[in-house]
């Protein structure tokens, strides 16, 4: 599978709150899914499911999920230990 390549531009790729939340590889589907769509990006949600599900590995799913979203995390939590 090619995911190398971003399949959103660069300037329409909305930010998603990935990090700190649970990385069951569905859960992390669901999220990037909802945040394209919220994005007003349904037809991009859908090819990325529909990617996602063709993924042959976890490490292949992170790689397109970068393609599709800027992963972000929760501003509050940085730098709490």
């Amino acid at each position: 599978m090619d995911v190398t390549t971003d399949r959103v531009p660069k300037e329409t790729k909305p930010d998603c709150e990935l990090i700190g939340q649970d990385g069951n590889a569905f859960n992390l589907m669901v999220i990037v899914r909802r945040t394209l769509r919220d994005a007003g990006l349904d037809a991009t949600a859908n090819q990325f499911t529909d990617e996602a599900k063709k993924c042959g590995s976890y490490d292949d799913l992170l790689c397109l999920i970068s393609c599709y979203v800027n992963v972000t995390g929760d501003e509050d939590e940085e730098g709490e230990e």
